[in-house]
């Protein structure tokens, strides 16, 4: 018995050890361009655990700058010359049009994710959601007509998109193929 406990007392020693190792090396920083995103490339990156560093993002009335400390000095970012930011969850997002968007899928073409508040009713938020071709395309509402006229040429696909109902249905989450049923339907439309 005293056998497993100390067998027990070294794993979760070890553990603890690994969760404040992985800690210690998640970063918040920018995305200066798509490419970067792409690479996972940060710039001002900083260490979540530091107090050595902060960005703050301005994002309560749409401001267009991103303020970073880092090492004693500061620096005023413009979001429109940025692509986004990573924070200590591990989130990624694009800047556009002064907002952020939280990418929540990038394969094929940008699916994002906002929490606004709904119209007339002041506290209460919903989840709504985005899309872009690519991290230079504008960011538009997930809607039937919007993808159709983004992906005119291709045909497949806008007859697939053109099948649902509503809107809403465009943001269902496939939990057996683990991708929205939107991005499934345009890499099969891609398909010879």
């Amino acid at each position: 018995m005293k056998k497993i406990i100390k067998l027990l007392l070294m794993l979760a020693i070890i553990l603890h050890s690994a969760c404040l190792m992985a800690q210690s090396t998640r970063s918040i920083g920018i995305y200066k361009t798509e490419n970067d995103f792409i690479n996972n490339k940060l710039s001002y990156a900083i260490d979540c655990g530091s107090k050595n560093g902060s960005i703050r993002l301005h994002n309560f009335f749409g401001s267009s700058k991103v303020d970073v400390e880092l090492n004693n000095q500061e620096y005023s970012l413009q979001k429109s010359e940025l692509f986004g930011y990573h924070d200590c969850d591990g989130s990624n997002y694009r800047f556009y049009g002064n907002q952020m968007y939280k990418i929540a899928d990038s394969n094929g073409f940008y699916v994002y994710t906002r929490l606004e508040y709904e119209p007339g009713k002041s506290s209460y938020k919903v989840m709504k959601y985005y899309f872009s071709k690519d991290g230079n395309s504008p960011v538009e509402s997930l809607t039937i007509q919007h993808l159709a006229k983004a992906f005119s040429a291709n045909i497949k696909f806008c007859y697939a998109v053109k099948g649902f109902t509503s809107d809403s249905q465009l943001a269902e989450f496939d939990i057996f193929l683990q991708t929205y049923k939107i991005k499934y339907l345009y890499a099969q439309s891609l398909k010879g």
